[in-house]
């Protein structure tokens, strides 16, 4: 049984009087009609009648809930509401801007027993939050949050790396902001260049560069380390190819992977293995600029179950090195198109790496030996024990 089921109710850019340089929120969503409380309701039937799951909550997404007509939030709150005090639901959460949070939407939200707002946060940065027009300042954010804290509301955040003026600095500055503010949950997306947005006619106007889907990676990558560490709730990186958005020719640019999270979890995975390779002296090139080298050759191509191996090309060093790790962290070790595999023999002269599989191990712990040493890191750490 699940330990959570939410059954997404789509209210399409509804409750937004803003025009974000990057939004379309109809691509976003895939969808375009405002749902009545009728369709609701069908919706939440058929979500319970097919599964079941220790909590059950319905989420209002894609919109700005608390920007709606007060008269059409209550009706869409009574229903969700209605559910829960039948005890069907034990959740009930909305997206919205941090602008739209006052007085009179906080004591609706409690009346109708709201336990989490998820807030489209984006930055902390009042350039980037200018220069992607978002209509309010930091402070803004600041201020709804601290409203929220008071009347005993969760929260969660929404942060998007790669927003016009923003940059790295900026974007970890929002991630420690995040950090500090203690959200329930954290979204964080990559810039995407939609159709019919101000971004995409800058784009096709050389005014804006979205980044590129390296970078985009790396940075992120860090980001999600800092708050797992952190103890902060990432319930989603990067945008899927779900009836979240439609990417049916609405993506015009930008870092889109439909596996973008888990290119950040391999390129967490490589940096370990960059760190044992420097341990313990089998790195025959390093990095420059803090920026991974990415390798182009197809030299780990031969893929086994439980052992990995190939020759390296360049490198003299012939070493083993024996991975010990849950199964769900093995994708990881081997990488998208086994990239982690060419670093390993390209950049490290690893001549094969074993793999053994520990079903009861930390789902985050990597143990690394090469025969002589033995070190035990953590995914999202810094600290490294080691053993020699």
């Amino acid at each position: 049984m699940k330990a959570m089921m939410i059954i997404p109710v789509f209210i399409a850019h509804m409750g937004c009087g803003n025009a974000c340089v990057f939004c379309n929120q109809r691509h976003i969503s895939g969808h375009s009609e405002v749902p009545t409380v009728e369709a609701i309701k069908r919706q939440v039937d058929d979500y319970i009648a097919s599964g079941s799951a220790e909590t059950v909550g319905i989420a209002f997404y894609g919109g700005s809930f608390t920007g709606l007509d007060s008269a059409m939030q209550v009706q869409y709150l009574s229903l969700a509401a209605s559910y829960k005090k039948m005890g069907i639901i034990q959740h009930i959460r909305l997206s919205t801007r941090p602008d739209y949070i006052d007085e009179i939407v906080l004591n609706r939200l409690k009346a109708y027993h709201v336990d989490l707002v998820e807030l489209g946060v984006q930055s902390f940065s009042d350039d980037v939050l200018k220069a992607s027009n978002r209509g309010h300042n930091a402070n803004a954010i600041y201020r709804s949050i601290g409203m929220l804290k008071e009347n005993g509301i969760d929260f969660g955040i929404q942060l998007m790396f790669g927003l016009p003026n923003d940059s790295r600095e900026r974007f970890l500055f929002s991630v420690r902001e995040t950090i500090r503010l203690a959200p329930k949950t954290v979204r964080i997306y990559p810039t995407l260049v939609l159709k019919d947005t101000d971004l995409a006619n800058d784009y096709q106007n050389g005014y804006y560069q979205p980044p590129e889907l390296e970078t985009a990676v790396d940075i992120v990558a860090t980001a999600y380390a800092m708050l797992m560490r952190a103890g902060v709730n990432v319930i989603r990186v990067g945008l899927q190819a779900t009836d979240l958005i439609d990417f049916n020719g609405a993506v015009m640019a930008g870092p889109y992977h439909p596996a973008f999270k888990e290119l950040v979890l391999d390129r967490l995975v490589r940096r370990i293995f960059y760190r044992f390779a420097e341990k313990t002296k089998h790195l025959s090139e390093w990095v420059t600029n803090g920026e991974c080298f990415e390798s182009s050759s197809e030299t780990a191509s031969e893929i086994f179950d439980e052992t990995i191996g190939t020759t390296a090309r360049k490198s003299t060093v012939k070493t083993v090195w024996t991975v010990t790790v849950h199964p769900d962290l093995i994708p990881h070790i081997r990488g998208h198109k086994h990239q982690n595999l060419n670093q390993l023999t390209e950049r490290f002269g690893v001549k094969a790496i074993h793999i053994e599989r520990c079903e009861h191990c930390d789902k985050t712990v990597l143990r690394i030996s090469n025969g002589n040493t033995f070190e035990i890191y953590r995914l999202y750490d810094e600290e490294v024990k080691t053993c020699i």
